[in-house]
């Protein structure tokens, strides 16, 4: 008596396909969900670095300037030394970000701003500012709030 062992050219076929249906059915759902999983993963990174940046003011006793470029969807967070309060060549930066294929940073009413040694927003000559950034895609946006005491969320 012979035992037979292994799988048949029917039965892998069929699995074969039973695969393929149900990749074609989860393939266009996948292909919805991953645009705005970039903009929700861009919203939560540039939130991330704001915080990181607020952070590394108070601690290290200076001002840390965001630097947006709206133009290539990016930013730079570094600490600032000179007194023109921007990100320039051969100061220490924190974070360097660009923005996921497809999502958009654009500015609401912000623009470029630092913080200063307590952890407040404010303008390069010092003073107080507050507004929001918008990270968005084709369908949807996140706005990233920045209020005058420093407060900094998602909404």
């Amino acid at each position: 008596m012979q035992k037979d062992s292994g799988i048949t050219i029917f039965e892998m076929m069929t699995v074969m396909a039973i695969i393929a249906i149900l990749g074609s059915i989860a393939l266009p759902a996948f292909l919805g969900w991953l645009p705005n999983y970039r903009m929700r993963s861009g919203a939560d990174e540039l939130l991330s670095v704001l915080w990181l940046a607020q952070k590394r003011a108070v601690r290290e006793n200076a001002d840390v300037s965001i630097d947006f470029d709206f133009a290539n969807d990016s930013f730079v967070a570094c600490i600032v030394s000179s007194d023109n309060g921007t990100c320039d060549p051969g100061e220490q930066i924190v974070q360097s970000v660009r923005m996921p294929p497809g999502i958009d940073l654009a500015d609401v009413d912000l623009g470029n701003f630092q913080f200063d040694r307590r952890g407040f927003p404010t303008d390069v000559a010092n003073n107080p500012v507050s507004g929001n950034l918008t990270v968005s895609n084709d369908s949807r946006s996140r706005t990233i709030n920045l209020t005058l005491a420093g407060s900094i969320s998602i909404q």
